[in-house]
């Protein structure tokens, strides 16, 4: 029945999980990571398949913002079937600044859809790290 509704070429069940895929995966989400080093806070989100021009950069009191919009097209013609998707989105991550952030000093570059943004962040005077110790068991 479904066959016959959608068509013969979507509900072949070998391949249906990378079938599935690109529909499945279409929420976007872009992976970040943020580093805080040597009086600099480091801040790489991956943004593969985005041009420069899709993405915006913006801070508004202690957090910086990327956003952005991800157009992508697919399209195959096999087995006698033409199969096209496409799917668009928007995103806004946002991290938070920590205290003694300078984001005049912030500058960005983007290359092979990873962007980079890089600003000083001195380390709090006083800030001591110290590591805790993990035990198993319940707490007492």
């Amino acid at each position: 029945m479904f066959s016959e509704f959608f068509g013969p070429g979507l509900f072949r069940w070998g391949d249906w999980p990378e079938r599935l895929g690109s529909v499945a995966g279409s929420a976007f989400s872009p992976q970040l990571e943020v580093q805080h080093k040597d009086n600099k806070l480091l801040i790489r989100a991956d943004l593969p398949g985005m041009q420069k021009d899709d993405i915006r950069i913006d801070v508004l009191d202690d957090e910086l913002s990327i956003s952005g919009e991800r157009h992508s097209e697919s399209e195959r013609n096999e087995g006698g079937y033409y199969r096209s998707e496409r799917s668009y989105g928007s995103f806004r991550r946002t991290v938070p600044l920590p205290q003694g952030a300078k984001p005049e000093s912030a500058s960005a570059r983007f290359e092979n859809g990873v962007l980079e943004i890089e600003l000083e962040a001195p380390n709090p005077e006083g800030a001591r790290r110290r590591r805790i110790e993990i035990r198993e068991g319940t707490p007492h």
